[in-house]
């Protein structure tokens, strides 16, 4: 009895050895806006301009605060979309 249940156990941790767990794909559409906010943060703390370049959008930031130009960011792998509007750079979730 002793053995059937030792041999249970190994084939089951070998099961979970196997086993592939999916990756996080949807990782950079939550990252995203704290990137975002660090750099507008950035340029009005030091009153200069910022590049912010991700996987997947580029722009600059003056020294106020304010976005270069507005945007749509699509994310294929979350099928979401972030808008960055123009002038002060607020974010809209979409």
């Amino acid at each position: 009895m002793a053995e059937a249940c030792i041999a249970l156990m190994i084939a089951a941790l070998l099961g979970l050895l196997c086993l592939s767990f999916p990756e996080f794909t949807a990782e950079e559409y939550y990252r995203f806006p704290y990137v975002y906010l660090l750099s507008q943060s950035q340029a009005m703390a030091s009153s200069s301009t910022v590049l912010l370049h991700t996987s997947v959008f580029s722009t600059s930031f003056n020294g106020s605060g304010n976005i270069r130009s507005a945007a749509t960011v699509h994310f294929d792998s979350a099928g979401k979309e972030i808008v960055a509007e123009l002038g002060g750079g607020r974010l809209v979730f979409k």
